[in-house]
């Protein structure tokens, strides 16, 4: 699926007034280097964090255990056999309730997405499904247009203390083998202090705004009018199934939870929608990460990392697109509302400019094809090679790492911290031919609290740190590695030059 013509046609203002082209980019905001870590070597990631240094890692721990490759998304059918779960989180000790709608016998598997050395997940529980039963399709609403479920509890499942903090997803099998479904979501910490040093938010509301489920033929609903039955909704429900439970929108960042897991990083995991609702937590960890396509936020969200920001904490934003369009939850938690009219509903447009808080405006966009390369940018630098980030990955000034920029990406704007550090650069119109005139960019800068900010840019750069992304059969990643083989194998310098990222901010 691609969102293509569509998505421009509704977020085309493009730039701000007075925002230019192509940003300059002062020379000191190469020069300076508080809180980045100038130095001439680095050694490379023991994969014990600060907090669990002298022990190994929970997520270690768990990624030591048996995984099985059975949650791979090349079987997902849907149909006959669909469902969602009632809470986009659940912690130890709650109950997961499943709303299963199948016409035949049917088993629920429950899988964490991780490393497990390669399977990439790990089979935590399963149970026979309940009494199989047709529920009803739901039909757009009320002033909305939304499309909400309402459907019977058909299976529970206790969340024990073997679940580990992660992303999962709830797989509905067909007892014939006929047919199967994933419904997404995420075990968070429970309500202690955190006992880990990054939080990683998984970006579920933006799964949700794509999500056009039943089919745009059928009467589907999204926030987007390429996959809507008519006009796009003005709110979307968790209280659905998902038209595509694997969508690229997810899949970004099951690219790099197969890396942060694989590397032992001392990590916990919630959700868009838990940040919203308990802002605060964030300021309790030393590091807050964002997951891939993270384009849907609140401003609760935005003041969260803000604070947390602003408190000393670093942010990690793995991904492009972060924090666009402006949400609000309603008081069910599941009901996320954007009207999008006349675009008032952009961070930039409401006195929060995305640049402001993470260093980078979004977005350029390739639906898919052919992908631009970043260039290590030695602008301003005698030494490029020798700083922190960089140091014994191989990277040289000029090099390149190909097929990373896509399919949406931020670059440097006006309203961008002076102190930037770029460290990859891709020049707009340099390579190929995008559908968006814009640079492409790679930063880290220091806030006034002394908290570091890194932004990669890019949407791709999952993939590049994936220690073998080729269980990802969706576009744009399979449309990608047919114009660019080199995708499907890890860029082992880009791994090196994260791990180098995440040293400095444990330290």
């Amino acid at each position: 699926m691609s969102s293509g013509t569509q998505k421009r046609s509704e977020t085309e203002t493009d730039r701000p007034s007075g925002e230019s082209e192509t940003p300059t980019v002062d020379r000191r905001r190469f020069s300076r280097a508080v809180g980045l870590g100038i130095v001439g070597s680095v050694a490379s990631l023991d994969r014990v964090s600060t907090r669990s240094r002298g022990r190994t890692s929970e997520i270690a721990e768990e990624n030591e255990r048996s995984g099985d490759s059975g949650w791979e998304p090349d079987n997902v059918v849907g149909g006959d056999l669909e469902g969602y779960t009632t809470a986009t989180s659940v912690e130890p000790g709650e109950t997961l309730e499943l709303c299963v709608s199948a016409d035949g016998p049917y088993r629920v598997e429950i899988y964490r997405m991780g490393w497990y050395g390669g399977d990439g997940g790990r089979l935590v529980a399963e149970t026979a499904g309940g009494e199989p039963r047709r529920q009803p399709i739901a039909t757009a609403a009320g002033a909305y247009d939304l499309v909400r479920c309402d459907w019977e509890v058909t299976d529970r499942l206790e969340v024990d203390e073997g679940w580990t903090s992660g992303l999962y997803y709830a797989w509905l099998r067909r007892a014939d083998g006929g047919g199967t479904y994933a419904h997404p979501f995420v075990v968070r910490p429970s309500n202690s202090s955190p006992s880990a040093d990054i939080v990683v938010q998984i970006p579920l509301a933006t799964q949700q705004a794509y999500n056009g489920w039943p089919g745009a033929d059928s009467g589907g609903k999204a926030l987007y009018g390429f996959n809507s039955d008519g006009r796009r909704a003005d709110a979307v429900s968790h209280d659905r199934p998902y038209e595509e439970p694997f969508a690229h929108h997810l899949t970004y960042a099951v690219h790099l939870v197969r890396w942060l897991e694989r590397e032992g990083y001392d990590l916990e995991y919630v959700c868009d929608g838990d940040v919203n609702r308990n802002p605060d937590r964030l300021q309790e960890y030393s590091i807050a990460v964002s997951a891939g396509h993270d384009e849907y936020w609140s401003v609760d969200q935005y003041d969260a990392f803000l604070s947390a920001r602003e408190r000393g904490t670093d942010l990690a934003v793995l991904g492009a697109n972060v924090c666009y369009w402006r949400v609000h939850y309603e008081d069910d938690g599941r009901t996320i509302h954007c009207p999008k009219v006349d675009e008032e509903d952009l961070f930039r447009n409401i006195g929060r400019h995305e640049a402001r808080l993470l260093g980078l405006a979004s977005f350029g966009y390739q639906p898919q094809g052919r992908y631009p390369a970043l260039t290590v940018d030695a602008s301003g630098l005698e030494h490029e090679h020798e700083h922190a980030y960089l140091a014994d990955t191989g990277f040289e000034p000029g090099d390149r790492v190909a097929g990373v920029v896509g399919h949406e990406w931020a670059w440097i704007h006006e309203e961008s911290p002076d102190d930037l550090r770029r460290f990859f650069h891709y020049e707009a119109g340099s390579q190929f031919d995008v559908q968006r005139d814009r640079n492409c960019d790679t930063v880290a800068f220091t806030a006034d609290s002394g908290a570091t900010v890194f932004h990669c840019g890019t949407l791709a750069w999952s993939w590049r740190l994936d220690p073998d992304p080729t269980w990802d059969t969706t576009d744009p990643f399979a449309a990608a590695r047919a114009h660019e083989p080199s995708v499907s194998e890890p860029d082992e310098r880009l791994q090196r030059f994260q791990a180098n990222v995440f040293r400095d901010l444990l330290e």
